[in-house]
């Protein structure tokens, strides 16, 4: 992927100084009632990934032949990448996209703060931070296979529609389950087969996931 030039790079860097006084108490007062810090925000990606270990195993299993040439080592390390961006301290990947601190710190502002409308990410300060961000997370995607990707990105699909922090708390609405995203014609990322794939699981979502690492374990960890 290209850099940005130095002209974008020097207006990203301007706009994420700081959100103005009106957005930012808005945020405030929209804080989720479990993520309120950086480091609970940084425990939630890390408990986010090890549930996409365990609900990966169940795409593979559930897809059959279509996963069978997926190489497990390069599936781990996919997942583990995944959310990089929110959670990275690496200075030089974040000067390239244009923020000055982790992005941890600004989706602290941002829980529960609700940045789409019908046509995808609006126009906010928020929304902003989370297109760079999410260029960010694709270019480090880049290096790995589609069919990998596919499962990682399905995985995180399903966590977010069935885990109760992140379905009702992280983006200040509630998250359509999976199956039913895939299985709308009117979405850009219309599957029937991974709707399928994602109906399955997602009914037996409480039996995969271990509770430990659950959003009640979750909550639990936070609190100490």
């Amino acid at each position: 992927m290209v850099l940005m030039s130095a002209a974008s790079l020097c207006c990203a860097l301007f706009l994420f100084q700081s959100p103005s006084v009106a957005e930012r108490r808005g945020q405030n007062n929209s804080h989720g009632k479990w993520v309120k810090n950086k480091r609970h925000l940084i425990e939630h990606v890390r408990a986010h990934r090890w549930r996409i270990v365990y609900l990966a195993e169940e795409i593979i299993h559930v897809g059959g032949a279509r996963y069978k040439s997926v190489d497990r080592n390069l599936l781990k390390r996919a997942i583990f990448e995944h959310d990089e961006m929110k959670i990275t301290t690496d200075r030089k990947l974040l000067r390239t996209l244009g923020f000055k601190r982790m992005v941890a710190s600004h989706l602290v502002d941002l829980w529960g703060v609700s940045l789409s409308n019908e046509d995808g990410l609006n126009d906010s300060y928020g929304a902003n931070i989370l297109k760079l961000m999410n260029k960010g997370d694709q270019r480090l995607e880049q290096k790995h296979p589609p069919l990998v990707l596919e499962i990682v990105h399905l995985a995180d699909k399903i966590d977010k529609g069935s885990d109760p922090i992140t379905k009702h708390e992280e983006l200040g609405r509630a998250t359509i389950v999976a199956s039913e995203y895939l299985s709308n014609p009117l979405n850009k990322e219309y599957n029937p087969t991974l709707a399928g794939f994602a109906r399955v699981i997602e009914s037996r979502y409480e039996q995969i996931i271990p509770n430990w690492m659950s959003s009640t374990g979750f909550r639990k960890s936070i609190e100490k």
